[in-house]
């Protein structure tokens, strides 16, 4: 026998007594199997032997063919005992008792939901079963646990459109360690999240680090619950928020120029040298239409500089935070800030008055980011990484309404070492909605 069909059907050699494959005008398969007889059979209740008694046909639904149906056609023998009579079944290699579904078409759906850019939909269609079986499947067979609460804990929020808590955004812990998902929260209100770290308030001690963006309530919930934790603000929300305040800047002096005018051209097309980081400003010159000759980026960024000095300014703190942020130890972080937060008090600029209440406000935070541990510096990138992940379920699925299934989903395509059960009890997570109440029948 091919070794594929026999992979293909959960059999070995040897158990096959008859197999027959029907095809017919659209494609569709029918596999007809009669398994060989065991001899050695005993009665599960008095343990004498048993012989055949009749047999029962059962259509098993097994979709391996992609853009087909494929069935099982099971000739299921059942047998008797020759001294109590009772009868039952063989086994089933095919499917778990009472179902019309194989375990291969079960863990086949399993595993292509580990995948972040497939649905429930599109599975549905690649093997011709509906979209609510793919969901019923999910639900039975995934289930997936809280982590206990790691040494390092990220802590940061993602925007979903689940409102059942009445909040829009998520909560998501994550272990910087190991990048596993710890846990996601339906709400990032501070009432919530003290209920939940109150439940789980013996291992909070566990926590010594801590990484958040500046969400007021993650720092509160932190001084209450951590008691032995060192916070840390992340670098990237730091650099964020400056990068807003520069971009308030750039739009308040272009708006002082006509859309006519050098300055507003400058402003509008080159915008990209100053408002991010990492540009080579000493790439080869190119010829500029408007101004009639070859200009380097480097060209560029000095007349844009000379617009305004309160642009100049702003761009000059925005790069020394950068290199601050890039260069800086834990030993020096705490002077070097105080240097960034008196430039900015010096030069009066009113759009980096929030920077610097900032700055001081979160002072310690910011610091302690410095800190390194196995040679990485804490911070909420690994989190970012799993977010992205999140938007991408999120955006093809068309927003989810039901939590509790887009927790597990997150979880089971973000979390590898994760598990799930082929042989569960049917659950459903099904949203409990209002009753329909009574209605008249269309005649």
């Amino acid at each position: 026998m091919n070794n594929y069909i026999l992979y293909s059907y959960n059999l070995k050699d040897g158990d096959i007594e008859s197999l027959t494959e029907v095809f017919d005008q659209y494609g569709n398969v029918s596999t007809h199997i009669k398994l060989k007889f065991n001899s050695n059979q005993h009665c599960p209740i008095c343990h004498h032997h048993v012989a055949i008694h009749d047999y029962r046909v059962k259509t098993i639904k097994h979709s391996q063919f992609v853009d087909s149906n494929s069935t099982i056609v099971f000739h299921h023998r059942r047998v008797k005992c020759k001294s109590c009579s009772h009868v039952f079944f063989e086994p089933n290699p095919f499917a778990e008792i009472g179902k019309k579904s194989s375990h291969l078409l079960i863990k086949h759906i399993l595993s292509e939901l580990r995948k972040p850019n497939v649905t429930y939909t599109s599975l549905a269609k690649d093997v011709n079963v509906s979209p609510s079986f793919v969901i019923n499947v999910f639900d039975t067979h995934v289930r997936i646990p809280r982590n206990p609460l790691p040494k390092i804990l990220c802590m940061d929020e993602i925007h979903t459109r689940v409102s059942s808590y009445d909040s829009s955004f998520a909560c998501v812990l994550l272990d910087w360690s190991t990048n596993q998902i710890v846990d996601i929260l339906p709400s990032r209100r501070k009432g919530f999240l003290s209920s939940y770290f109150t439940k789980y308030h013996h291992e909070c001690d566990s926590v010594k680090y801590l990484s958040i963006d500046m969400w007021l309530p993650y720092k509160e919930i932190a001084q209450l619950y951590f008691k032995n934790c060192i916070i840390c603000v992340d670098s990237f929300h730091v650099i964020e928020h400056i990068m807003k305040v520069l971009n308030k800047v750039k739009l308040r002096i272009k708006k002082s120029f006509s859309t006519s005018s050098n300055e507003y051209y400058l402003l509008s097309k080159f915008e990209f040298l100053f408002m991010k980081y990492d540009i080579n400003l000493n790439n080869e010159g190119k010829y500029n239409k408007r101004f009639k000759r070859v200009l380097t980026y480097n060209d560029l960024f000095k007349m844009i500089c000379e617009i305004d000095d309160s642009l100049n300014i702003a761009i000059i703190i925005k790069d020394q935070y950068i290199h601050f942020n890039r260069t800086c130890d834990r030993e020096h972080a705490s002077s070097q800030l105080l240097q960034i937060v008196n430039l900015i008090d010096t030069n009066l600029l009113p759009e980096f008055e929030e920077i610097k209440t900032m700055l001081q406000n979160w002072h310690v935070e910011i610091v302690n980011s410095f800190t390194i541990i196995n040679g990485r510096r804490i911070s909420n990138g690994p989190i970012e990484g799993v977010n992205n992940k999140i938007r991408t379920l999120t955006k093809n699925a068309n927003g989810y309404v039901n939590f509790e299934r887009m927790r597990n989903r997150i979880m089971y395509v973000s979390n590898k070492n994760t598990f799930c059960s082929l042989t569960a009890t049917y659950e459903s997570n099904k949203k409990i909605g209002k009753s329909r109440g009574s209605y008249k029948a269309s005649k």
